[in-house]
């Protein structure tokens, strides 16, 4: 295996690992933002209706900023 390829490989691993930690991540401060006692009523709409667009929103943000700085430290 090249230098390219584990790199492509290990990249994908940890793209989806942090993706998919990142979204549960989210998806509960998502509900945990919609709790009675917030008056907010758009953060509640958004964390009860929409839990699932506003952790992806969250997550795909996340994940570039992560990819931004962390990789080019991990991948010289």
């Amino acid at each position: 295996m090249t230098i390219l390829e584990r790199w492509r490989f290990n990249g994908y691993k940890t793209w989806i690992t942090t993706l998919f930690i990142t979204f549960i991540i989210f998806t509960a401060i998502s509900v945990s933002i919609a709790s009675p006692r917030i008056k907010n009523a758009t953060v509640c709409f958004l964390a009860l209706k929409l839990p699932w667009l506003t952790s992806s929103f969250l997550t795909i943000s996340f994940i570039g900023m992560v990819r931004t700085i962390i990789f080019p430290i991990t991948y010289p």
